[in-house]
């Protein structure tokens, strides 16, 4: 990872909300998905964490790696929070 970025904005910040309880956003059949490393189609569904808001910044790192060691993941949610999106560089 060289590059993270973070947004604030309303439309995850509310979906954080409301895939709380299920622990994911699933995105399936998008054409955007092909712009994720590994992907080629746009039939695939990526499931995007929602990890609980919390202050415990080494626990959250902790949440992160784990999913990190588990596969691919571009990115979470934190509940109530925003996004943190990253790849390997700024375009990616």
């Amino acid at each position: 990872i060289g590059c993270v970025l973070h947004t604030h904005s309303l439309n995850q910040t509310v979906a954080s909300r409301l895939f709380a309880a299920t622990g994911y956003v699933r995105l399936d059949g998008y054409e955007l998905l092909k712009a994720f490393a590994g992907n080629t189609t746009h039939e695939t569904r990526l499931d995007l964490p929602v990890l609980p808001n919390s202050q415990d910044m080494p626990e959250l790192a902790a949440q992160v790696e784990a999913l990190l060691d588990a596969g691919p993941l571009w990115g979470s949610l934190i509940e109530g929070h925003g996004l943190y999106a990253w790849g390997r560089d700024m375009h990616e």
